[in-house]
């Protein structure tokens, strides 16, 4: 977790800095895209609730329309998942993301195609897709660097098959880089 503050610190110093006058005014402008990285933290239910926690990249592209932002975001995330017996979550997501412009902050909501796989020796992998949807705000740091949170559902009925219903419940933290 230390590393990953020092990680977000570094990258918004080397990154962020020389931007930092265009949004000192309270404007910025949401287009074009970014990649960015994550630490997850949530709950996972199959059988049992569990809690989770792990790291994502993020990649997409926004287009800002005054007050109106919209585009799409591809999104994988890896936790370790607490069954009894070991595991690692691994989340796919491609979603569209539409939000409101405040300036340097960005308000939004999230729908889309989700893929989810559990990954153990013991019991086998496990895989299947459903549809996730969300809320997130970001708020942009420098001209280039934004920070972000979102919260994000995600339930798949008779998960690959097994008769058991999977359901996810996950709190993101990101940082950003705007091209």
């Amino acid at each position: 977790m230390r590393q990953l503050y020092l990680t977000t610190a570094i990258t918004a110093a080397l990154f962020g800095a020389p931007a930092l006058a265009q949004t000192a005014q309270g404007s910025f402008d949401w287009s074009g895209p970014y990649v960015g990285l994550g630490y997850m933290t949530g709950d996972v239910t199959i059988l049992a609730t569990t809690s989770s926690t792990g790291r994502a990249v993020q990649a997409g592209y926004l287009f800002d329309q005054g007050a109106l932002v919209y585009g799409a975001e591809a999104l994988r995330g890896g936790v370790d998942v607490d069954t009894g017996f070991g595991g690692t979550g691994v989340n796919t997501q491609l979603r569209g993301l539409l939000g409101y412009n405040m300036g340097k902050t960005l308000i939004f909501v999230n729908l889309g195609y989700a893929r989810a796989e559990l990954l153990n020796s013991l019991i086998g992998d496990l895989r299947d897709t459903g549809i996730s949807k969300g809320i997130g705000l970001r708020y942009a740091v420098t001209g280039q660097v934004s920070f972000g949170i979102d919260y994000s559902t995600l339930a798949i009925d008779d998960f690959d098959g097994t008769g058991v219903d999977l359901d996810t419940r996950t709190w993101a933290y990101s940082v950003s880089y705007h091209f």
